[in-house]
């Protein structure tokens, strides 16, 4: 459907992200990787803080002219839009930098990333994997982050787990 779109409509940003985050596609019979499908739709809009987070997810890539890595890329989305928890969660991976002139660990970022989204899975794995931390002034232990990521809280009971 949208190789179909983008051939009507080539200048489409979202149909060229969307295309990116199904792993890329034939369009005009030219094949694009999902790479090349963020940088397209990034050249076309770079202020969509979304869309660099894909790209960092994928490497990073060219736009405009300029390399970005994917940890610059994770940067670039926060400056725009510093309330995807996706991107946050990326930067943690990438080893954690700074936004908006603060110094962000990769556990800090994780933890930033579950304030705005207590439900985003991935981030409490990783804080978890990375020993546990502080979400919304509570303490999660590497165990009550697994917990937290499979939907249950630390104070229910634990049926069939074992700590």
């Amino acid at each position: 459907c949208y190789e179909k779109a983008l051939q009507l409509d080539p200048k489409s940003q979202e149909n060229w992200a969307i295309l990116g985050g199904a792993g890329g596609g034939v369009v005009d019979g030219k094949e694009y990787d999902n790479k090349v499908c963020f940088e397209k739709a990034l050249h076309l809009d770079p202020k969509l803080g979304g869309y660099w987070s894909n790209l960092g997810f994928v490497g990073g890539g060219v736009v405009d002219g300029g390399e970005y890595d994917n940890k610059a890329c994770f940067r670039k989305a926060l400056q725009l839009d510093p309330t995807l928890p996706a991107a946050w969660t990326g930067l943690a991976a990438a080893g954690g930098g700074v936004v908006d002139g603060k110094e962000y660990d990769r556990k800090a970022c994780f933890e930033h990333a579950l304030h705005l989204d207590p439900t985003f899975v991935m981030a409490w794995i990783r804080l978890g994997a990375a020993g546990g931390g502080t979400v919304d002034g509570k303490w999660y232990d590497p165990l009550a982050c697994l917990d937290m990521a499979r939907g249950r809280r630390p104070e229910q009971p634990q049926g069939f787990f074992f700590r």
